[in-house]
């Protein structure tokens, strides 16, 4: 399996499915990962975004050209929890690029409007850091016109179509929620997944 990162190369793992094609994933070493990126994402370079739709948001993703150096542990991690096998084989790819990786840590009041991921097949957030269940991301069901939440702990990941509207609704306590969130793309078909 073939895996990009721009011009890095890495890997992850299964779980259940949840509802509109959004699925979870859980990192078996999450409680490592977090110890060791934790700190480095908060001596990150970032941007705080309080704009009257986005409130409270620390985030790099507007540093598409600028290193993340929490990437290499959370790709390793990825890589040795099988996760972008399990994406190859839900989605009959041998081909998998990551396009565009940032974090966003939100703190009390701190929330993302309804939106999409433009430009992408899939988009994948983890929950580094969760204050509670009830402030995973939520989604919008466009077939039944209605927002769900799916249930999830510190260590997972949903992946979700890229078109499915989400959100972070408002962050009510004071310990903060970190999510790495990161954007997928399918280059290639693995015609020997559709035989089989």
């Amino acid at each position: 399996m073939k895996v990009w990162f721009m011009a890095v190369c890495t890997q992850i793992g299964r779980d259940e499915k949840i509802m509109n094609d959004v699925w979870k994933f859980s990192v078996k070493s999450h409680e490592d990962l977090k110890e060791k990126i934790t700190p480095i994402i908060d001596g990150c370079k970032f941007d705080v975004q309080d704009n009257g739709t986005d409130h409270c948001l620390v985030t790099d993703h507007k540093d598409a050209n600028h290193p993340k150096p929490y990437f290499k542990d959370f790709y390793e991690t990825l890589i040795n929890d099988r996760f972008f096998d399990e994406v190859g084989d839900r989605y009959l790819s041998s081909d998998i690029r990551i396009s565009h990786i940032w974090f966003q840590k939100y703190h009390k009041d701190g929330g993302h409007r309804w939106h999409t991921h433009a430009s992408s097949n899939f988009s994948a957030v983890y929950f580094l850091q969760l204050s509670q269940e009830g402030d995973t991301t939520e989604f919008f069901d466009i077939i039944d016109r209605k927002p769900f939440r799916p249930s999830a702990k510190e260590g997972d990941i949903f992946v979700f179509p890229s078109y499915i509207p989400h959100r972070s609704r408002l962050i009510d306590t004071n310990r903060p929620k970190t999510i790495i969130s990161f954007n997928m793309d399918v280059i290639e078909i693995d015609l020997e997944k559709i035989i089989s």
